[in-house]
């Protein structure tokens, strides 16, 4: 069993990141918004009612320092969660935020052959909401949360987003301990308690969720709320999100290409 869990966790935090994972939004009304959501070969396809489109994402990678070390420190650390509270690879969860575009637009339009100016329509809209990924270990897309910019509901968009969805929304549409204290308790705890009744698991059983690294976000008030919903965390080490942090390898990454 320690040999399959720590491949698993290799393979989960290792240089492949899942290049076979497939996620589905298992629900009824899924195909209403994106209608199908499939990440294989590092490339993730999304279509429906956002019509969102190619870019190219680009940022400077930070030098992280005995990278090696760090990485063997957090295998370690959500290894020994794992084998200490026999938690099964369903409560396994991994989640992940990204900024996306409200207007999608591409760095390629048509043009007339010759032209010396193009316009790109929108371009300069940097209009953001952010997203929020997650999935366990066995596979499951978990439902997700979107965070739109505004200080009350009427920023929300009139739209029917697929069941289990949480739409909500902070003053600069950024994740903050608010929304994450919701993330927890709408999508998070609703899994979680569906999975423990699933697999005919007691009462307080223990689930290990994996954040990033954001003093935000994770903050004392918001372990104790973990805490209180016998919920353990793990936390990607500082700079190592685009080297350690599987959804945004694999499908943050691929989200950002594609969509914004």
């Amino acid at each position: 069993m320690k040999e399959n869990l720590q491949d698993s966790l290799l393979k989960m935090v290792g240089f492949d990141l899942w290049p076979e994972f497939v996620f589905l939004l298992e629900t009824s009304s899924s195909a209403d918004l994106v209608g199908n959501v499939r990440m294989k070969e590092e490339s993730l396809i999304l279509h429906g009612a956002w019509g969102w489109s190619n870019a190219k994402a680009q940022h400077l990678k930070k030098y992280v320092e005995n990278l090696e070390k760090e990485k063997e420190k957090f295998l370690n650390d959500v290894n020994s969660k794992i084998e200490h509270n026999d938690i099964p690879c369903k409560l396994v969860i991994n989640r992940n935020k990204t900024g996306i575009n409200i207007v999608p637009v591409s760095q390629w339009t048509m043009a007339v052959e010759g032209a010396k100016r193009v316009e790109i329509q929108g371009i300069d809209d940097k209009r953001q909401i952010t997203g929020t990924f997650a999935g366990s270990m066995d596979g499951v897309f978990l439902p997700m949360q979107l965070i739109y910019g505004g200080k009350t509901d009427k920023c929300h968009p009139k739209y029917k987003f697929p069941q289990g969805f949480h739409i909500t929304h902070s003053g600069n549409h950024w994740a903050n301990e608010e929304t994450m204290i919701q993330y927890i308790d709408k999508i998070i705890c609703q899994y979680v308690s569906n999975k423990i009744d699933e697999l005919d698991l007691p009462l307080g059983q223990k689930a290990l969720v994996i954040f990033d690294c954001c003093r935000g976000q994770i903050t004392e008030q918001f372990r104790a709320h973990l805490k209180s919903k016998c919920l353990l965390d793990s936390t990607i080490p500082p700079n190592c999100t685009d080297k350690l942090q599987p959804m945004d390898v694999s499908v943050n990454k691929c989200a950002k290409d594609f969509l914004m």
